[in-house]
Formats: structure tokens, C-alpha cells, sequence
């Protein structure tokens, strides 16, 4: 006597197995879902939310703050060398209530207290702050960088900052958003092109008299301090992106992405060309010893990917293209894979519509490019989608083929960046999701091909 555990009886419907794979499905989407929402709620977390819960699910907004006080605290003047400091610290007036930073080696010398009220008769009011600077005469030093400690309460509004000196001008290109709480040091950069230091602060000062670069630290004399007023909108966006624009200026993103987007597209739209005329020569032409060449292309496959990177890399630096991209794009520039599945669904094309082409006079080029390849949109959609995805997670070999900054791809700046940041849990996923945002793109507009051309490419005439 046989047990039915499920309690299933024939010609009732299986309610209690239904209910168990019902539960089967729904774990394992969990499974694979929650690792990815927590991925986002980690990266809406500014650094103040993912100190203060590391672990939580959701990022939670401090209350609006329309009125407030911040502190600063101990000016300096520096070179590009972010350890050689030419300046001590400058004297600076007491102000009540503002506590130092910790482990600075004046303590009990404060700064500037900049108070604020936006809210003060209805109407906004705005706050500032300055002090005029009287450093030692001796000192003719050059400096391109100025950094201060500031103590942030977390209310979302913008900095500004103006310095004055003989002969010479700066202000603030765009504001500093005070998003985080406690001591901070700020650097105000007074080259060209700044980057972020480690993700800390920092602020863009271009010149409004005098030309643009180092100043004498001597000359000196005045720097000013202002707040702007930001909506209760702009502060939660602020916070929300505070994490996505930290990673995004601790690292060249921008060169990361042209570079991906280059050579994704290029692989993609090669290899799919190859395939697709590969296919077609092993599909729909007769010649002599076709399908032992095609067994023969096909046991490529069997070659790991990774016997191939030394021969790969000594090829290109033969031909000089090493940290080029030529090498890589050209070694992905042609597949068995795509090949095998393209000529599969070749196969089920009737010959008809190719015989019918043949006696309007069309020559084999024009038969692929007017016939084959217009009835094979699933197909092509679908392998120019797996590729794409591959190219642009494509690791290995693009870390042996470069080696400049500039050559970088984005799973490789991604790597630094995880190097450099390994602990701030919220700057990596930020990092991680700018990466992924393509990939999901491509997944969602072209997903409706996947099903249509795998099954296709399964059948035969």
C-alpha cells in the first residue's frame, strides 16, 4: 500500500502540492532578491545613517533642521602633497558651545560659529561668517589646496566659501551639502581639475580676480563662510544620492563607463556580425567538408578561457597593441557559441523564402542580408544580449590587457575602488549599483527575446 504524503487524489486538484511549490518559488525568489534590496537600502544610506545603523533595511531622514549652528576649526594652507603642510594653524576666536575634533593638538582653541535660521519671520535669512587671517609675514609659500575642520549637524544645507588676498580672489563653484554630523575635514582646491580625497569632502574654488592656481600663503588675509537654504525635497534627494556621489568622484566613473560602453558596444556588434555569417555559411551553403569544420569550431568551446590569456597577451604586445582598444575588442570579436546558436536557428528557416530570393536574382550576400537576418530578430537580439552582458562583466582579460588608468573598464575600477573602500559598506554597493545600471537596462528591454530565440534555436527543419 502505496502513502500519499501529499494528499493527493485522482480527479481532485493538488491543493497541498500546489501550496508547496507555491512556497518553493516564492523562497527562492527571497533568496535571490533580499542580497539585491539590500544592495539598494545600503546604498540610500549617507555616511551618517550607515554609522549610525549599519545593518538597517531602510534609511531613516533626521527631522528637518530650518535653524541651526555649525562650527570651524583649524585652517591650513597645502601643496599637492596632501601630508606637507606649509601653514600652521591659524589663531582663530573662541566660539561658545563648539567642541573641538578629537585628537587635534590645540585643544580648547575653537573656530567660527555660523549660525543660521531660515525660517526666522517667514521670511529666509541668510547666515555668514568670516575672519580676517594675519599668517607670518616670513612665510612665500605656494599654496594649491586649503582644508579646515568643520563640525556638520547634519542639516542638508550648502556651504560656500570665499577666500581673499592680495591680488587674488576664489568662491565656491558649487556648494558643499552638510548632509553628515560631527567633525569633517574639508578641502577647498584651488587647481583646475580636484578629485575627492578618500571620499571625504571637498569643494571647488575657481577665481574671481587674479589668474587661477597656487597663492602665496603670506597674502592671505580673509576667509568667508555662507549657508544656503535647501527645500525639505532637496535634502532627502541629497541624502539619498549622498553615497552615489561620494563613489562617483573618489574614482574616474566617467572615463570607466565610456570605456565599457565602447567596448561593449564594439564586441557586441562584431561578434554578433561574425556569428551571423559564420552561421549562415554553416546553415544554408553547401560545401565540401562543412560539418567537420563545424565540429572542429565547435571544440573551441572545450579550451578554458584561461590556457588562452598568455598566448593572447603575447600576441598583443607583438603586435603593439597592448593597453590599446584593440586588445580589448578584436580577441572577443568572434564566438563558437553565438556561432552554434545562430546556425541552430537558422536551421528551422524554410528554404523556400531563400529559394524564392535565389530566383529574383539575389546572390548569396544579398540573400543573408535581406532574408536570413530579418526573419532571425530573436536570434540576433538575444545573442547581442548575452554578449553585451558578458563584454561588460568581462574581468580577466581586460586586467591583463591594460594597465593605465585611463584604459580601465568598469568591473576593474570597480576592483580598486573595492580596495580602496573595502569597509564603507555603503560607498561599495552605491559603487556596485552605478555598475549594474546598464546590465539591468538591457535585461528588461530585451528579456521578451530570450524565450523566443532559445527555443527557436533549439528546433530543426
Amino acid at each position: 500500500m502505496k502513502i500519499n504524503w501529499l494528499g493527493y487524489r485522482p480527479g481532485r486538484p493538488n491543493v497541498v502540492q500546489g501550496a508547496i511549490l507555491r512556497i518553493v518559488l516564492i523562497a527562492c525568489v527571497a533568496t535571490m532578491i533580499l542580497p539585491f534590496l539590500w544592495m539598494v537600502s545600503t546604498a540610500l544610506k549617507d555616511e551618517a545613517a550607515y554609522r549610525r545603523d549599519p545593518m538597517g533595511w531602510l534609511p531613516k531622514i533626521p527631522p528637518y533642521s530650518p535653524a541651526g549652528s555649525l562650527s570651524i576649526d583649524v585652517l591650513r594652507a597645502s601643496t599637492e602633497d596632501f601630508e606637507d603642510v606649509l601653514l600652521a594653524d591659524y589663531e582663530q576666536p573662541s566660539a561658545a558651545g563648539a567642541a573641538h575634533p578629537a585628537g587635534m593638538a590645540r585643544a580648547g582653541k575653537h573656530g567660527l560659529a555660523l549660525s543660521y535660521d531660515f525660517q526666522r519671520q517667514g521670511q529666509p535669512q541668510a547666515a555668514g561668517a568670516g575672519h580676517s587671517l594675519a599668517p607670518p609675514a616670513d612665510r612665500r609659500d605656494l599654496a594649491t589646496m586649503l582644508t579646515f575642520w568643520l563640525r556638520g549637524d547634519g542639516s542638508g544645507h550648502r556651504l560656500r566659501v570665499r577666500l581673499k588676498g592680495e591680488g587674488f580672489e576664489y568662491e565656491t563653484v558649487d556648494p558643499l551639502p552638510v548632509t553628515f554630523v560631527g567633525w569633517k575635514e574639508v578641502y577647498c582646491f584651488l587647481r583646475p581639475e580636484p578629485f575627492d580625497p578618500v571620499g571625504q569632502a571637498a569643494i571647488q574654488m575657481r577665481s574671481v580676480e587674479g589668474e587661477a592656481g597656487a597663492v602665496p600663503v603670506a597674502a592671505l588675509r580673509r576667509i568667508d563662510f555662507g549657508l544656503e537654504p535647501i527645500s525639505r525635497a532637496g535634502q532627502i534627494w541629497l541624502r539619498l544620492t549622498d553615497s552615489f556621489r561620494k563613489a562617483w568622484n573618489s574614482m574616474p566613473f566617467g572615463r570607466f563607463y565610456l570605456n565599457s560602453l565602447f567596448v561593449a558596444i564594439s564586441i557586441t556588434v562584431g561578434q554578433t556580425l561574425t556569428s551571423a555569417m559564420a552561421a549562415y555559411a554553416f546553415a544554408r551553403l553547401r560545401w565540401r567538408g562543412r560539418d567537420k569544420f563545424f565540429v572542429a569550431y565547435l571544440a573551441t568551446m572545450m579550451i578554458p578561457g584561461a590556457v588562452l590569456i598568455v598566448p593572447n597577451f603575447l600576441v598583443m604586445r607583438y603586435l603593439g597593441w597592448f593597453d590599446t582598444y584593440k586588445a580589448l575588442i578584436l580577441p572577443a570579436m568572434f564566438s563558437a557559441y553565438g556561432t552554434f546558436m545562430l546556425r541552430q536557428f537558422f536551421l528551422t528557416l524554410p528554404r523556400d523564402l531563400e529559394d524564392a530570393a535565389r530566383i529574383d536574382g539575389c546572390g548569396k550576400l544579398r540573400v543573408w542580408l535581406h532574408v536570413i537576418l530579418p526573419l532571425s530578430k530573436p536570434a540576433l537580439a538575444t545573442l547581442a544580449t548575452f554578449t553585451f552582458l558578458g563584454s561588460w562583466e568581462a574581468f580577466q582579460w581586460p586586467l591583463f590587457a591594460t594597465k593605465s588608468m585611463h584604459m580601465r573598464i568598469l568591473p576593474i575600477g570597480l576592483s580598486s575602488f573595492q580596495d580602496k573602500f573595502s569597509v564603507q559598506y555603503n560607498l561599495l554597493m552605491a559603487a556596485s549599483l552605478i555598475v549594474m545600471v546598464p546590465t539591468l537596462l538591457v535585461f528588461v528591454f530585451n528579456q521578451r527575446f530570450f524565450t523566443r530565440g532559445i527555443v527557436l534555436s533549439g528546433m530543426k527543419e
